[in-house]
């Protein structure tokens, strides 16, 4: 029973008391650096940004951001984080930047590994202006996609406006948990525990992700 309590609490957490990425945008900065500057929502204020690291593979740009949120709720005070990085790359190619948003209990160091939400965008250097991807284009992008049920105990169904030919889940520290080459509208997650997931739908236009609660 004691198990029970505290899963539920642990979900009514993940559902109600999440942050999300507000805005996501790209700019020149000279020649071989470019600026991102990043928005987020926190519900709380008792919450401070931390620390962040950056990972190029060829033509990918991953940069990974972490914020404290205090896990006993805080206040209820909201907070709007804004917060420039700026990444050294080669000039004159396509890029495609992943923004992963990571939250930490510890108020000093983050161990990067609750991921709470994700953004991409893709652009070409040098870049003319500002790329942006805004809160509603992350919203459109939302309602692309619905998972049902969610949170799921075996099965998750799958309603996307596009085709997709690949799926990959990856579990709270972004470490991928399966890789499924099909394109059926179902998933079977009877073998996951519970925890909140990532759920990335990949097709000849790009990947499309949504965030999967897995509760047993």
């Amino acid at each position: 029973m004691k198990k029970n309590f505290t899963l539920f609490l642990f979900f009514i957490y993940c559902i109600t008391y999440s942050q999300y990425i507000m805005n996501l945008e790209a700019s020149q900065n000279g020649a071989d650096q470019i600026k991102v500057h990043l928005k987020l929502y926190f519900p709380t204020s008792t919450s401070a940004y931390l620390s962040y690291n950056t990972e190029i593979n060829q033509n990918i740009i991953t940069l990974n951001v972490c914020y404290y949120k205090s896990q006993f709720g805080g206040d209820t005070a909201v907070a709007i984080y804004d917060n420039d990085f700026f990444i050294d790359i080669p000039n004159n190619s396509n890029y495609v930047l992943k923004v992963n948003q990571y939250t930490s209990w510890n108020e000093m160091t983050c161990n990067y590994n609750v991921l709470e939400d994700t953004a991409t965008i893709n652009f070409t250097t040098a870049i003319q202006g500002v790329i942006s991807l805004k809160t509603s284009d992350l919203l459109t992008l939302d309602e692309k996609i619905k998972l049902f049920p969610n949170p799921a105990k075996n099965i998750v169904n799958i309603k996307l406006i596009s085709s997709f030919n690949k799926i990959k889940i990856f579990d709270s520290s972004g470490k991928l948990i399966l890789n499924i080459q099909n394109s059926e509208n179902k998933i079977d997650v009877s073998k996951l525990t519970s925890g909140i997931y990532f759920i990335e739908l990949l097709n000849d236009k790009g990947v499309q992700r949504k965030k999967l609660i897995i509760q047993k």
